[in-house]
């Protein structure tokens, strides 16, 4: 079995929909959501 990088991105960018909306609604700036997405995306990567 490998790593299906489509998949994995896709799912990658699913969670972070979700956690964008919970953040924006727990009253966390899009400046501070950005780089906590920003810092996953490079260890995704």
């Amino acid at each position: 079995m490998g790593f299906n990088y489509a998949a994995e991105k896709k799912k990658f960018e699913t969670l972070w929909a979700r956690l964008r909306r919970e953040y924006r609604a727990a009253g966390m700036s899009d400046t501070a959501i950005q780089k906590m997405h920003d810092f996953d995306w490079e260890v995704f990567k």
